[in-house]
């Protein structure tokens, strides 16, 4: 469950009614690898039929709120449709737990808290600069010379060679395609230091999830059967 795509879709999402029901059960599956849930059980989320959640989801598709990607979930024979979550926080959003939009920090009408150190410095007392909270400054230092994935991205030769020589039931072009939509497209933890290292990672886990289907063991037919 992706907490930040459930939110993006409470709060910022065109959709209305079932829509919204069906938009919410998709966010409530969602994670880095996108969301595959059944129509059966979003048809349960929204108490509707199956044939129209099947409607919704075209309709959603078309309003620019979903991607989908056709069987492109994890299963055998009959695989799923993978969906994609495209609703996010717009830039005038104010970033708060009601996620107001229109309403920037210090605009007129927004009542700002006054601070400890504001009273402090207006009694003639002068403030003591707060400890600075460890907990926010590391994670930011651990991203350091982290960027977004660039428009022109391509892997490089050599990774696509590894990858086809220790994949090869791999289609390495799909997967491709797939990761820099993917990342194009997302909005938590969308930066990394190494986007070729990323890239192979991407790869080794598709061939986790499509293992190449093994020979069926024949069966032995003795006399006495």
């Amino acid at each position: 469950m992706s907490a930040e795509a459930t939110t993006a879709v409470l709060h910022h999402s065109n959709s209305e009614g079932s829509a919204k029901l069906v938009m919410w059960g998709i966010a409530n599956h969602h994670s880095d690898s996108g969301a595959w849930p059944a129509i059966a059980t979003l048809a349960k989320y929204a108490r509707v039929s199956e044939r129209r959640v099947q409607q919704i989801i075209r309709e959603l598709e078309a309003m620019g709120e979903i991607r989908i990607e056709e069987q492109g979930g994890f299963g055998t024979q009959y695989k799923t449709n993978r969906f994609w979550i495209l609703v996010q926080c717009p830039e005038d959003c104010d970033g708060s737990l009601q996620h107001r939009t229109g309403v920037k920090s210090g605009a007129p009408g927004v009542k700002s808290e006054v601070t400890r150190g504001e009273i402090q410095s207006h009694s003639g007392v002068k403030p003591i600069s707060p400890e600075p909270n460890k907990n926010l400054i590391e994670p930011i230092m651990s991203t350091k010379g982290a960027h977004r994935l660039p428009k022109d991205w391509q892997p490089t030769q050599e990774s696509v060679d590894v990858m086809v020589e220790h994949f090869p039931w791999i289609d390495v072009k799909l997967e491709t395609h797939k990761f820099r939509d993917y990342w194009s497209a997302a909005t938590k933890n969308a930066v990394k230091k190494d986007w070729e290292a990323a890239y192979r990672n991407w790869i080794r886990k598709a061939a986790e999830y499509k293992k190449p289907d093994q020979p069926k063991a024949r069966r032995i037919i003795r006399a006495e059967d």
